[in-house]
């Protein structure tokens, strides 16, 4: 007991005795706004030490890389801080158009988590870390953007609605999500990074989704015929599919082996624009169809699909269930195919 008094008195009071300041400077600012000023609370400088007994000796050990994090975190938060803004493309019509990027300001992050467990040892006045502040510069530059626009589309694909209202309007939410949407060379994107949940708050509603193999209903139902559209797109754009999944029973409204289910937070449709310029995404419901379009720069003359004979056919089983949230659903056999991608450049066949 005489140990644990001794050491919360003398090594652990001091560490978190109050907060901590951190103190820069904005160089593109002038007068009061000069100065940022913000403070990590004695909760936060808690959370960072450990505790550690050797033999009966105990000691406190600052986390100087969970407190440097702790810090630039905090920075962000309290609003003095500018993130860099990337450049961004807009169709005008058949031209293109960049927003510029833009730089901002952001806390140096090296050697902060060092200083601020040294300040936390201190009382007073003295609990305060002068830090620097750089420039945040944009991933996506003015530059980049306009040496990469888009000139002709380069990939579309259409696929056809069925009669159901509800599945109709999420389709049409997150298409009017996606439509937009700007990847840049080299960037890697996500629909469900896009999209985030689908919840009843965006106007998702309730439609048919597939679960373990079955029918039921979870807001944003249907939203997979968007995702598959894309991929399609995707795929005959040549560029890089990271990730996608097949529908865990097949639906004839989608090609046979190239339709990608979509579920939040795990079950992803990811590509990675490799095509050497940026992808203007382009996304409709029209009546009956959704269309997905890629606008950039053709990186191949024509990709093309071919698709092997159906194998490993299983077939249905009967199930019967009584219980209140039973969706019926016909019976369909299963099986597998092979899809292969051509890629054709100058009339002959450079990868598959």
């Amino acid at each position: 007991q005489a140990e644990i008094d001794r050491f919360a008195e003398d090594d652990l009071a001091p560490l978190v005795s109050g907060p901590v300041t951190i103190k820069t400077t904005d160089p593109k600012a002038s007068g009061a706004d000069k100065t940022i000023s913000f403070e990590l609370t004695a909760e936060q400088l808690a959370a960072v030490v450990s505790i550690k007994d050797s033999q009966g000796k105990l000691s406190a050990t600052v986390d100087e890389d969970k407190i440097q994090q702790t810090a630039v975190a905090a920075g962000k938060a309290s609003g003095r801080f500018r993130p860099a803004q990337d450049a961004t493309v807009q169709r005008n019509g058949r031209s293109f158009s960049v927003t510029p990027s833009s730089s901002g300001l952001e806390l140096k992050a090296e050697g902060l988590g060092a200083d601020i467990a040294a300040a936390m040892k201190k009382s007073g006045s003295e609990r305060t870390v002068t830090a620097r502040a750089q420039e945040a510069k944009p991933e996506f530059t003015t530059a980049e953007a306009k040496r990469t626009l888009p000139k002709e589309q380069i990939s579309t694909f259409t696929t056809y609605l069925p009669d159901n209202p509800v599945r109709t309007n999420n389709i049409k939410i997150a298409a009017r999500q996606l439509d937009g949407a700007y990847v840049a060379p080299g960037e890697t994107f996500s629909l469900n990074g896009l999209l985030g949940p689908r919840t009843a708050a965006k106007g998702y509603q309730k439609a048919g989704v597939i679960n373990a193999g079955r029918l039921t209903e979870d807001y944003g139902g249907g939203i997979s015929q968007l995702s598959t559209t894309l991929f399609n797109a995707v795929f005959f754009s040549g560029a890089k599919i990271e990730e996608f999944h097949p529908h865990s029973f097949y639906i004839s409204r989608y090609p046979e082996g190239r339709e990608a289910t979509i579920s939040w937070p795990d079950v992803d449709n990811r590509f990675t624009n490799d095509t050497g310029a940026g992808i203007l995404i382009n996304a409709a419901v029209n009546g009956d169809e959704v269309t997905v379009s890629f606008d950039g720069r053709k990186a191949y003359d024509k990709v093309e699909a071919s698709k092997s004979a159906r194998r490993n056919i299983s077939q249905p089983k009967k199930i019967t269930d009584d219980s209140k949230d039973c969706v019926p659903q016909s019976p369909a056999p299963g099986f597998t195919v092979d899809i292969t991608r051509t890629f054709v450049k100058d009339g002959r066949t450079v990868k598959t």
